[in-house]
């Protein structure tokens, strides 16, 4: 009777350590992906504020062509960064592994 009550101590023991060390895991997983967004994010506020201050310049532009006439190349070098465009998609390798957990 006793050794079937250790046995069953250890293992309960042992399924407690197994998820934690899974919980470990995902937690690292989860951080890692918040630190990945993170760049990310702050990548595309980055490029968004550089085309608002695009956008500035090229309203400029169009504000002194009626006084001085119209700068193409001034106007050209701005069309790249006015023609892209960037977004934010969430990295879910955590999330998603989680989801696939029995």
């Amino acid at each position: 009777m006793v050794g079937i009550l250790i046995a069953l101590y250890i293992n309960s023991w042992n399924q407690e350590r197994i998820e934690r060390n899974k919980e470990v895991v995902y937690l690292t997983e989860i951080r890692k992906n918040l630190v990945q967004d993170t760049l990310r994010i702050n990548d595309v506020l980055s490029f968004n504020e550089a085309k608002r201050q695009a956008i500035i310049e090229t309203y400029q532009i169009f504000e002194k062509a009626t006084e001085k006439g119209f700068n193409l190349t001034d106007f050209a070098m701005k069309m790249n960064p006015l023609s892209q465009y960037r977004l934010f998609y969430p990295l879910q390798t955590a999330f998603n592994n989680l989801l696939d957990v029995e």
